[in-house]
């Protein structure tokens, strides 16, 4: 029979004491290194979170000036438009001046004295006739892409009112704050990557306006001379 007061079996019971409190201090320190970690984390998102934040205002805040620049492009193509329709009324005037000058003619040759003839000048207002028909299809091309355009932004801001994190699902706390604000930054570049399309369409049209309107008056003026040059002749 086994003496449990033996001196060896002290010593078990003291070893055994030993290697439990050793365990214990070893899941204390586990438990404090976890807490630091979690600190630390928890600091780097709060940092993090205000990156995203200042980023996302100042992403804003080009967005309010680049929806500026478009206004004043849209103002600035109104303008040329209206350019261009009043250089198309002048033409239209030249041409009827150029009709005009043929009555003269015609009428001249039933009372048997001759005006030279100017010659066709269809050629120099056809062209101009396009132009107006083509005026017609860019208003509607335009329309139809300003509102794909609205529909695009709408779109945007429709997904950045249902993103929502919740946060019961975060690893670390304020996480679901930082990431809206990544996802309210990454829907302002669609919105602004949207604008600019609108810009760029837009000064492509009015490099087209101003090509066009050189053009009409070009062929204007040139009518005009020749009506002229035939009307000191009648």
């Amino acid at each position: 029979m086994k003496d449990i007061y033996s001196q060896e079996q002290y010593q078990k019971f003291l070893d055994r004491k030993k290697e439990k409190k050793e365990e214990g201090q070893s899941d204390s320190a586990q438990s404090s290194i976890d807490e630091e970690i979690k600190r630390r984390a928890e600091e780097l998102e709060a940092e993090n979170y205000d990156v995203a934040k200042q980023a996302r205002m100042k992403l804003e805040a080009s967005g309010t000036q680049q929806k500026d620049t478009t206004g004043r492009l849209k103002s600035q193509g109104e303008k040329l438009r209206n350019i261009k329709g009043e250089a198309i009324e002048v033409h239209e005037g030249a041409v009827k001046g150029s009709k005009i000058t043929k009555d003269i003619k015609r009428e001249g040759k039933l009372f048997g004295f001759h005006v030279p003839l100017i010659g066709k000048i269809k050629h120099l207002f056809s062209s101009d006739r396009k132009i107006e028909k083509e005026v017609e299809v860019e208003k509607e091309r335009l329309k139809h892409k300003k509102n794909r355009s609205t529909e695009r932004i709408q779109e945007i801001s429709s997904d950045d009112e249902h993103f929502n994190q919740n946060s019961d699902d975060e690893v670390v706390k304020g996480e679901g704050m930082t990431n809206k604000e990544l996802y309210k930054i990454s829907n302002k570049l669609k919105e602004m990557n949207s604008e600019a399309e609108i810009q760029k369409s837009e000064l492509k049209k009015q490099k087209g306006d101003i090509k066009k309107i050189s053009k009409v008056n070009e062929n204007s003026e040139q009518i005009m001379d020749r009506t002229t040059e035939e009307l000191k002749k009648v």
